[in-house]
């Protein structure tokens, strides 16, 4: 399989990525409109998986997605918006009925938010394609063959048994091939119960080079008397993550707090509990040789140039500039480490 960069405008020579998911249409109310006032709405794709390789892809990074899309107008639109942002999908599948009954398109509406008021989406992807198709006819080693990375998340295996079934397929023949694996675990609600998902990523996790996120595998009480509990909280997932895969990854985020919309005794004490847990997460990240990512002091450098609500809208949820924030930090902690197999 050739991979090309049209924006590099010759073949790239760097990591090769490949993301597996569903991709579907998303229809949004222009002007921060909320749904129900809605007449009208904009239409685009996305998708988890999707979004990784488009954002890889729009930092010149060789990016491939594979999905199932129904082979009529909606599969074959989204398939052409992945392809002008440079995301190669050469393997994509567009089914006929025969192969996919419903023969649909996952949709989801997204009301954006706007100022205090949080984004919403409501999700219609029953029986969309990706859920329907016979994955024993993709021959998995010829799909990861030349890949130097696979990244999956928790969303897929959620929505069908047989995306299930083609997650773990998948996971164990890159490991045979060699490829570096990450796995976001994304746990929805909506999708299957807490303790499917854990189960199913727990089996998982001996595929997986770079985990992304601690759910859906621990959660610990927001306390404030909670500091031992997390710190053994902590090192027993970390002890189980190890023993699953010893060659596995740590990252370790730092939790932060702005004072936006919290009543200034509640911030006060939230900001006491975090710069607690802080204290305990520097211990932690020490003893497991892990990659710790400071975030609490770069968001208050960051409230002195613009106000917080700015950076975090609610005091404790980033907003999009918030998001850039943390990606800045993450990739000047987590860069350098090397575990990602490259530098820079």
């Amino acid at each position: 399989m050739e991979h090309f960069n049209p924006i590099l405008g010759h073949e790239t020579t760097g990591q090769k990525f490949i993301t597996c998911g569903e991709i579907m249409l998303r229809l949004t109310p222009p002007n921060y409109e909320k749904l129900r006032m809605a007449s009208n709405f904009e239409a685009s794709y996305g998708g988890s998986e999707a979004n990784i390789a488009l954002a890889l892809a729009n930092l010149g990074v060789d990016s491939t997605f594979f999905s199932v899309v129904p082979n009529n107008s909606l599969g074959k639109s989204a398939v052409r918006w992945l392809r002008s942002n440079d995301v190669h999908c050469t393997p994509m599948i567009l089914t006929e009925p025969n192969e996919t009954p419903s023969n649909r398109l996952g949709t989801y509406y997204l009301e954006t938010g706007y100022g205090i008021r949080p984004s919403k989406v409501i999700y219609d992807r029953k029986h969309s394609a990706i859920t329907e198709y016979d994955f024993s006819q993709v021959d998995l080693d010829a799909l990861l063959e030349g890949f130097d990375w696979l990244h999956l998340s928790g969303i897929t295996p959620a929505l069908a048994p047989n995306c299930r079934g083609l997650i773990i397929d998948m996971l164990k023949v890159a490991k045979k091939k060699g490829l570096t694996v990450s796995f976001d675990g994304n746990f929805r609600s909506t999708l299957w119960s807490w303790e499917e998902a854990r189960d199913f990523c727990t089996e998982c996790l001996p595929y997986v080079d770079v985990l992304l996120g601690i759910e859906p595998y621990y959660l610990w009480k927001d306390d404030p008397d909670h500091m031992e509990e997390f710190d053994e909280t902590y090192r027993n997932m970390f002890d189980d993550l190890r023993e699953h895969n010893p060659d596995i990854k740590l990252v370790m985020c730092e939790p932060f707090v702005a004072p936006v919309t919290l009543p200034e005794d509640e911030y006060k004490a939230r900001r006491t509990m975090i710069e607690q847990e802080i204290e305990l997460m520097h211990r932690i990240a020490e003893d497991y040789n892990a990659v710790y990512v400071p975030l609490l002091r770069p968001f208050d450098e960051a409230t002195k140039v613009r106000e917080a609500s700015y950076w975090i809208w609610d005091g404790i949820h980033p907003t999009e500039a918030g998001h850039g924030l943390i990606a800045h930090e993450w990739v000047n902690a987590v860069l350098p480490s090397g575990i990602l197999g490259f530098t820079e």
